[in-house]
């Protein structure tokens, strides 16, 4: 079943974490280790958001409907936004002072917060503008990006790969969203978390 950290498995996962790691000076592992506690993180505050009824802003919807998940300057510049919206400064305090946990500094991790914020955001703004999406809709796609449920996970996986090039570097769509794999050997990031294989 797809989720959220199956954006590794691709080229465009790929390309993300080389951008962040220029922009970090972090190693891949600790890239790793970092977006692994900020996407579900993130995702998780949205999940909590929608149960409460209220919804991702449509303020900076239109800005990244169309914008590639790699372009890692539009979405830290629109994650800046995501961040500041979603936490008060005292909790963004809070929240990057785990970095002491994650073993990265706090600069790195909020530079990688805010492009995970920037990344869901263009996420949920794409999957939701192709699929004209109404507001309950959206639990149910968070609950799909979380692994949660298989109702959006096709395309999740599309938007996942649409821009790849990498040949036998992923998997197929198919193999990604039911989670199917021939290669025992396969080390996936995902390691059973967040509803991985």
């Amino acid at each position: 079943m797809a989720n959220i950290l199956d954006i590794f498995r691709t080229h465009v996962g790929n390309e993300l974490m080389e951008k962040t790691g220029e922009e970090t000076g972090l190693n891949p592992k600790e890239i790793h280790r970092a977006y692994i506690f900020t996407l579900p993180f993130v995702l998780s505050v949205h999940r909590s958001k929608c149960d409460q009824g209220t919804n991702h802003s449509k303020e900076f919807a239109s800005e990244l409907e169309k914008i590639q998940l790699t372009n890692l300057p539009k979405l830290k510049e629109t994650g800046e936004k995501v961040f500041a919206n979603m936490f008060s400064s005292a909790r963004q305090e809070k929240i990057i002072a785990l970095s002491r946990d994650l073993g990265i500094s706090e600069k790195s991790l909020e530079k990688i917060l805010k492009i995970s914020c920037g990344l869901i955001f263009a996420i949920l703004s794409q999957i939701s503008s192709r699929k004209n999406l109404k507001r309950e809709d959206h639990c149910k796609l968070l609950d799909s990006l979380s692994g949660v449920n298989a109702v959006y996970e096709q395309d999740v996986a599309k938007l996942f790969t649409q821009h790849d090039d990498s040949g036998n570097l992923i998997h197929t769509e198919e193999e990604i969203a039911l989670g199917s794999d021939e290669n025992e050997d396969d080390e996936s990031i995902l390691g059973g978390y967040a509803g991985g294989r």
